[in-house]
């Protein structure tokens, strides 16, 4: 289930099947803190990026975090938790403090069962922001967690939302332009139906994707998958006023010192899809 604000002028039909499409790529992180049980630290986005495969979300959720102790549900349904397996850990060194971590999966047993629960986006699904557009971020708020049988249910949230051209005056420094976006974060919003509902406190869905969306062009056939594109990764937020993003092309940035072909097959395809 999930709570879906969106704004008056909204599309419902279409919006419904973007979250059913957006449902099978947002993985919650879960973390095993031993006898206090399980709890959920964060939001993350399944890429495959030339056939290596990629957990992408925020590098601060791992902090003082044990990899041995870090897991996620084997489907977006599921409540039993899995770990990782083995995986490499990239996070920003030696460069830009970006708030972004990759994990790239080493195990085939545990890219089996993603591959098998969950769905991989692609570098055909990330693209560079426009200055103005729809935007939404989805991910799972800690305060929509259920406790079942031990285990951890989440509720999947999304939040629509506009870019904020200018920074906001309490943003914490340094602020990145070539890097930083900020979005409205209102305190209220709406559901699909109309309803008047209070906007969840966004503790948990640090790391999650914030996608933009293309209106449906009249006359061409419409998918979620030709729709939406990720343009970069929820870091912090300040509730009724904005959050914070940082864009996709950092990721980029971060692989140039350790895969330099890799970024550029990154850069290539930001550039390739960017909107005018």
């Amino acid at each position: 289930m999930s709570d879906l604000p969106a704004t008056k002028d909204s599309w419902p039909e279409e919006a419904r099947a973007i979250e059913q499409f957006v449902f099978k790529v947002v993985v919650p992180i879960l973390y095993d803190h031993g006898e206090a049980g399980i709890d959920q630290i964060g939001t993350a986005t399944l890429f495959c990026i030339a056939d290596r495969y990629f957990i992408v979300t925020a590098q601060h959720i791992f902090n003082r975090m044990e990899a041995v102790r870090l897991s996620y549900p084997e489907t977006p349904r599921g409540i039993t938790p899995y770990t990782f397996g083995n995986f490499r850990y990239i996070t920003p060194k030696d460069g830009p403090d970006f708030d972004i971590a990759l994990i790239e999966l080493e195990d085939t047993e545990t890219i089996s069962r993603l591959k098998a629960g969950w769905q991989f986006l692609s570098l055909d699904n990330i693209s560079a922001p426009r200055a103005q557009g729809r935007f939404f971020v989805t991910g799972y708020p800690s305060k929509l967690l259920i406790p079942r049988g031990g285990n951890l249910g989440g509720t999947l949230a999304t939040v629509h939302t506009d870019r904020l051209l200018e920074v906001p005056a309490d943003a914490e420094q340094p602020v990145d332009l070539r890097f930083d976006m900020f979005f409205y974060y209102a305190k209220t919003a709406e559901t699909l139906e109309g309803a008047p509902v209070n906007t969840p406190n966004l503790e948990g869905v640090s790391g999650a994707s914030v996608w933009e969306y293309e209106p449906r062009a009249e006359g061409k056939f419409w998918t979620p998958l030709s729709a939406i594109k990720v343009v970069g990764v929820q870091k912090s937020f300040r509730h009724s006023s904005y959050f914070r993003a940082t864009r996709w092309a950092a990721v980029a940035e971060m692989l140039r010192r350790i895969d330099a072909q890799l970024a550029s097959t990154i850069e290539e395809a930001i550039a390739a899809r960017a909107r005018a």
